[in-house]
């Protein structure tokens, strides 16, 4: 078998990032070989703990909901508060290509870790800063989570739902892993920008601005000007062949087909013979079909309410017609093709358990990935990766005692 290299061998990045969007940035960088050292104050990433809530663990032995953004990282355990600590934290800083964090602006000024700050000391360094709502305006300095300042700004969770339906509630960080995505983006053209010239510079992003930038279609369309309306009608959409749709089985799908160049009537054309509309087929043939967008909306409700999924899927298939069966969550991670595509990866946690984790989605043909490796301790790797840069062990024994480092704690 060919021997492949891991393509982010040799960049090193020092995170100190809380919760999704940052972390999730950093992890798909560990997964292509990049050395990453994510520092967490004593009372760890903010991350650990929420896992109750959706009914899974939060031990240092299986913690699923924090392994997903920090797998293949070292630990290290860092009180920033202490003198020593800020110093271990400057050092590791010193070292690194890229550092990356969502700690508030106000509180990186006051430690000496603004991006001003370590860029005239390091002025190769890329700094890679998440913000809830941006770093500029009257709201720069709130506290943001996705389902805040990505969602509920920019218009979803509201417009998205029928008229008079209570807002949707998005999946737990949704739009934050979506925001690591842009973050990852800007630090790989970072990285390539200072390959050409050796500056650093500063890559920043917030949940507002790619929640914007990820409804965009809507947003645009919605605009006084071009005043589409949302939410969307679902007994009169524009468009009567891409929506949701239950089958005589319960079973409920969506199709997708958007108009061409001969406009929604090149719809009916191809879709009438599909569903078995043979008489409105024949009015347009004579050309006397005349029904409005509403009676074909629900022309097309009643006929797919009429036959099983799994014909209409043989149908659809035939017709090369794009759909989808409307999945549960709970058969997502037992679904042939999810597993076939490289989505997911069995994990042994610490304590023996096997559980399915969600692999970072980015696949590149002539290189490796790390499996996962499931995460441990708050400053599980503080020793080793502190020895590995050259402080003595005498030097970490000591720090720990100060508390300025942090060692594992048992549960």
């Amino acid at each position: 078998m060919e021997n492949k290299q891991l393509p982010l061998e040799g960049i090193r990045i020092v995170e100190m990032g809380t919760h999704v969007a940052i972390p999730s940035a950093a992890r798909i960088m560990a997964d292509f070989g990049a050395e990453v050292i994510k520092v967490e104050a004593p009372k760890g990433d903010g991350w650990r703990y929420p896992g109750p809530e959706f009914s899974m663990p939060a031990r240092n032995e299986e913690n699923p909901m924090f392994a997903m953004q920090n797998a293949n990282k070292h630990l290290v355990g860092i009180n920033i508060k202490t003198p020593e600590g800020l110093e271990v934290l400057e050092k590791l800083i010193s070292t690194a290509d890229v550092f990356m964090t969502s700690v508030r602006s106000s509180s990186l000024k006051r430690l000496g870790l603004d991006y001003e700050s370590l860029h005239s000391r390091y002025p190769g360094l890329i700094y890679c800063q998440n913000t809830g709502y941006g770093s500029q305006g009257p709201e720069a300095a709130r506290p943001g989570f996705d389902q805040a300042a990505f969602w509920a700004r920019t218009g979803g969770p509201r417009d998205w739902v029928e008229e008079g339906g209570a807002p949707f509630k998005p999946s737990v960080a949704f739009g934050d892993l979506a925001t690591g995505a842009q973050l990852l983006s800007g630090v790989l053209i970072a990285l390539l920008g200072r390959q050409r010239t050796g500056q650093g510079t500063m890559v920043t992003t917030s949940l507002l601005n790619c929640g914007v930038w990820y409804n965009s279609n809507a947003i645009v369309s919605a605009q006084p000007g071009y005043d589409n309306p949302y939410p969307e009608d679902r007994s009169n959409p524009n468009n009567p062949f891409t929506g949701f749709y239950r089958a005589s089985d319960g079973e409920w799908f969506t199709t997708v087909i958007f108009e061409d160049r001969n406009g929604m009537e090149g719809l009916y054309w191809k879709m009438f013979p599909l569903l078995g509309i043979e008489d409105w087929l024949q009015e347009l043939k004579a050309g006397t079909f005349s029904h409005t967008k509403k009676e074909v909306t629900a022309r097309v409700h009643a006929e797919i309410g009429k036959r099983p999924s799994a014909e209409w899927f043989r149908r659809f298939d035939e017709g090369d017609i794009t759909y989808e069966r409307c999945a549960h969550l709970k058969d997502v991670s037992q679904d042939p093709q999810a597993w076939a595509a490289g989505c997911f990866e069995e994990v042994v946690f610490q304590n023996g358990q096997r559980r399915i984790l969600t692999r970072s989605p980015v696949e590149l043909s002539a290189y490796e990935k790390k499996p996962l490796r499931a995460m441990g301790h708050i400053g599980a790797d503080t020793r080793e990766t502190l020895i590995r840069e050259g402080w003595s062990a005498e030097e970490v024994d000591r720090l720990l005692e100060t508390g300025a480092l942090i060692a594992p704690q048992k549960e």
